[in-house]
């Protein structure tokens, strides 16, 4: 749940700026590292969750 807080917190950091979540210098200072980790593994997801859709789904 952490990881998944921290990932929504880097991904979308303006919404979560919005909401009184997160400080700013804290997003800006996270290791640009782990931002693409983030960032790979949203895009894997979404990836086979649109194979899923496409290919299983009307079957």
């Amino acid at each position: 749940m952490r990881f998944g807080a921290v990932a929504v917190a880097v991904l979308l950091p303006k919404r979560n700026l919005k909401r009184g979540v997160i400080d700013w210098q804290q997003v800006q200072e996270f290791p640009r590292c782990l931002k693409n980790l983030f960032r790979g593994i949203y895009f894997v997801i979404v990836v086979v969750f649109m194979y899923g859709i496409v290919f299983w789904l009307p079957k």
